[in-house]
Order: C-alpha cells, then structure tokens, then sequence
C-alpha cells in the first residue's frame, strides 16, 4: 500500500511540474534532412526569433505562452506560415519539399479556421476574397482570425483602403481593437496618408551596413529606387537577386538602388549582411515599423518599391520590381532623348 502511495505522489508531482502553459509545434517536411527553420514573435510581449533544428524530417517547437500568440514559421529558402499559438495546445505542419506551398497545418482552435478559409479563398479571386473576409469578419468580432484576414486581405495590398479597414476595425471587440496587430495596422495607415505619388522626399540619413551615414544629398541629379525588405518575407532574397540583376544594366549604372530593411533582430541582419550576393546599398536600423524612415517615405506594407526622380519626387510606388524597371528606364530613355 506504502509503494502505491509513494508512486501516486510522484506521478502527481511530475503532473504538476509540466507546465500547462506550453504551446508545442511539430513538424514532418519529407525531403529535409538536416536543416534549420526560424520561429519569428513580431508581438512586443516576445519580440523574439528562436532557431529550429531540423533532422530527420522532424522538427519540434515549444513556447511558453499564457496567451494567443501569433508566430511565423520561416524555412530557409523563404517559405513561411503562420500560426496561431495558444497555451496547451499542439500544432502539427506536414508535407514534403515538392510542395512548399501547400503544406498541411493542423491542430488549434485558430488555425483549424484559418487555413480552410485561406485554401477557399485562393479559389477565387481577391475581391471576392475580400468580400469574404468582410463577411467572416461582421460575424466573428472575437475572434483572432478575423484581425489576421483583415491585415492579410486589406492592409497587406498596393493600395490599402484606409477608410475600408477603419470600418473593419470597428466591427471587431473592444479586446481585438487593442491587439498588437492591429495597433500596428493602425499605426501603418497613418502613413498610408502621405503614401501617394507626387509627394518630395526632401531628405532621409542613415547608417549603410559598413555604419556609415548616407543621406539624399549624395544622389543629387539621380534616379533612387528604394526598396523596402525584410529577410524574413517569403520573397526578400529572391526580390533582392532581382535587384542585383537589374543594376547590372549599363543604361542603370547611374541609378542608386538603397534597400531598406524591416528587420528587428541584430544577429539575424549581422548574419546577412556577411552574404556578397546582396546588392548595395543595404541598411537596416532594427527598429522595424518604428523606423524614421517608413513614415518619411509613407510605407504601408512591404515589399515596397519606390522610385525617385532627380529632384527626388515620388513617381512610382508598387510591390513588384518589374513596372518599378519600366517606369525607370522610360524616363531613362526619355532623358537620352532630351540630351539629342
């Protein structure tokens, strides 16, 4: 009976001593064997970006969280997911290598929403997506989902519309209104205000990654391309290929193409920086969507690309390098002409 007792404590005791707050990832990714991924927490109560070690195929992820957190699960070549992580609760991620994007997410009472909404919306096209998530929105005011949709669908576009999404927001609960995300959707559409064309970029400074300063004044007379960026999007290196690739035309060897970072981890930008293949000029001050120069150039959402004129005017704003090149090798042209 003694032995019973004795046994029933310890069990006890190891029940007690795990904790009930853990939110637990696991992977299976056929075709990896040994690699690494990035867990990346943008909310400020984390702010964080812990490495994953993957062998095996497998992977797995613990964070302790007395809250819904909404993290991103980054591979490195760029894929990445995000996921819901709430206290007590396991998610798991499957597929194989052959198919990056349109692998399995399941587990979580968040994510079991999302990712059936996301694969029907695919299926038809973004307005009728929009108006989806409008819908889904006007009936789940509680819900994290619908914060997410709403930054994804609305806020994460060319041309967000301010007054739109202000509605959006309204409809959500009191709870919601303060989540970090929207906070940081809010703070964004106070710069979407000054984000049109035709706008002067009087003047910017900043540190280039060799820490020394630049500022417009040294590209008097030139063509800017400036990209917003951050490592972690699913397309930053490959945008920024693109870029190298561009600037090694001979009719753009006189235009200045800056690249600015939205990244907030020191050691993950130091890292990136020992990479030859990027184009310069590159800079990053840590400080993401706090960053002076987001609100002096009125960025939104990224990747952003926007091209100065010579006497620094905004002519062209968009998402894509490709009409960024055309519009600047229009005025190239034109320029040639002018000189005839």
């Amino acid at each position: 009976m003694k032995t019973f007792y004795l046994l029933a404590t310890i069990l006890l005791l190891a029940g007690c001593g795990k904790s009930r707050n853990t939110f637990t990832l696991s992977g299976t990714i056929k075709g990896i064997n040994d690699s690494i991924a990035w867990v990346i927490i943008p909310d400020t109560a984390f702010s964080r970006i812990d490495t994953v070690s993957i062998k095996d195929e497998k992977f797995e992820y613990q964070l302790q969280t007395d809250t819904t957190v909404l993290l991103t699960l980054m591979f490195k070549n760029g894929t990445q997911y995000d996921i819901f992580a709430d206290k007590n609760t396991q998610t798991e991620i499957s597929g194989d290598t052959a198919h990056w994007n349109s692998l399995q997410v399941k587990g979580g009472t968040y994510n079991d929403i999302l990712y059936p909404l996301m694969d029907r919306y695919r299926k038809v096209n973004a307005e009728q997506a929009r108006d989806s998530v409008k819908a889904f929105i006007a009936q789940n005011p509680f819900s994290p989902v619908s914060v997410y949709l709403l930054d994804k669908y609305y806020v994460q576009t060319p041309n967000p519309d301010a007054k739109t999404i202000q509605e959006l927001i309204k409809l959500m609960s009191g709870k919601l209104q303060d989540d970090f995300l929207i906070r940081d959707i809010e703070e964004r559409l106070k710069y979407s205000a000054m984000a049109d064309t035709g706008r002067y970029i009087s003047n910017f400074r900043t540190k280039n990654k060799d820490n020394k300063y630049i500022s417009a004044y040294q590209y008097n007379n030139q063509y800017i391309v400036v990209t917003f960026w951050a490592s972690w999007l699913p397309d930053g290196m490959k945008l920024q290929k693109e870029i190298a690739e561009a600037k090694k035309d001979k009719k753009r060897e006189k235009t200045v193409f800056l690249n600015i970072a939205m990244d907030t981890d020191k050691k993950t930008w130091n890292e990136l920086m020992k990479n030859d293949s990027l184009p310069a000029e590159q800079t990053c001050d840590l400080m993401g969507w706090k960053s002076r120069l987001v609100e002096q150039f009125g960025v939104n959402s990224i990747p952003q690309i926007i091209l100065l004129n010579k006497q620094r005017k905004v002519v062209a704003r968009e998402n894509r390098l490709e009409p960024i090149i055309a519009k600047l090798d229009s005025l190239l042209e034109n320029d040639k002409k002018n000189k005839k």
